[in-house]
């Protein structure tokens, strides 16, 4: 039996939704959003590094914001590319495995 793809655009509430159920009914779900924003992920580090900061300076746990710039930074090289990267593309830089990350200084 072949398992149904099912591509979602931009999910939002009703998308996600219908991904989840779709999901639960056995198909393998994918957002297509994922390559369209890897050439601006950059833009957030800094906020991200902000976020982390006050999170920790009020005693919580930073930890989503401490990793969201390593990921955007990976994605980085994708910034003034003509198309956005295939979700393969994005996987696989997101995965690079021995390659320098910058650091963000925390």
């Amino acid at each position: 039996m072949t398992k149904t793809t099912i591509g979602l655009l931009h999910p939002g509430e009703m998308g996600s939704t219908v991904g989840a159920a779709a999901r639960a009914a056995g198909a393998h779900v994918v957002w297509a959003g994922v390559s369209r924003n890897a050439r601006k992920a950059w833009r957030f580090v800094g906020e991200m590094e902000e976020m982390a900061n006050t999170l920790t300076d009020a005693g919580l746990p930073d930890g989503f914001p401490i990793a969201a710039p390593e990921i955007y930074l990976r994605l980085e090289k994708y910034k003034d590319a003509p198309t956005p990267p295939s979700l393969a593309e994005v996987a696989s830089a997101i995965q690079a495995a021995g390659e320098a990350i910058p650091s963000t200084g925390r």
